[in-house]
Parts: C-alpha cells; sequence; structure tokens
C-alpha cells in the first residue's frame, strides 16, 4: 500500500529503468543514452479517483489503473522519493500510452514504426 492518495487524475508512477539489450548475434548492448524526446516507461503505484467534469460534477473516469505499465511524456511531471523509492507524479494527460503486454523478445520496442 503506498501512503499517498493523488487528487483528481494524478498519478504516482515508479520509473521503469532501461535494461541491457543485446542485438541479433548475441552482442550485449549498454543502455543508449535517452535522448531529450525519449518517453519514460513506469508502473502506476496509485491513480486518482479521476478529473470533475465542471458542468455536472461528475468525476471522468481514469483510463490507466495501478499495476498498468505506462510510457509518459519526460518533460512533464514532479519527481520525489516516496518510502525509499524514487517516484514520479504527474496528470493523466501526460501519458502516451499503456503497454498491455510485455514484448516477446529482449529487443526494445519500436514505438514508432
Amino acid at each position: 500500500m503506498i501512503p499517498i492518495a493523488p487528487i483528481n487524475d494524478m498519478l504516482i508512477v515508479k520509473r521503469i529503468q532501461p535494461e541491457e539489450y543485446r542485438s541479433a548475434s548475441g552482442i550485449v548492448l549498454p543502455p543508449v543514452e535517452e535522448s531529450s524526446d525519449t518517453p519514460y516507461q513506469g508502473v502506476v503505484m496509485a491513480a486518482g479517483p479521476g478529473k470533475p467534469y465542471k458542468p455536472t460534477g461528475e468525476r471522468i473516469p481514469m483510463q490507466v489503473k495501478v499495476g498498468d505499465v505506462v510510457i509518459y511524456s519526460k518533460n512533464l511531471f514532479q519527481e520525489f522519493k516516496l518510502g525509499g523509492d524514487l517516484v514520479v507524479a504527474f496528470g493523466q494527460d501526460s501519458v502516451l500510452g499503456v503497454i498491455e503486454e510485455e514484448p516477446t523478445t529482449s529487443q526494445p520496442m519500436n514505438l514508432y514504426p
């Protein structure tokens, strides 16, 4: 259980660090230094109840849930320590996508075919 309850459409995400990759011939490649336009990946640790819809006051349901692996924008988050872990907080609008299943190879996912 995480000791913080995000408000509105805020998410608390634990960043997934890049791992080493193997080339097709089996050569271990070190993690590539991230460029300024490379998005981050992380696991959703906590999610708020959703943003209020102003005309009716009802909440817009969240599209992500705890446990989802998300890709998020690199420059739109606040980073802090929580229980010894480095986590980030940002609004649901900063999520670029949800990874629905693990890749079947050790090669990086091609996010932009």
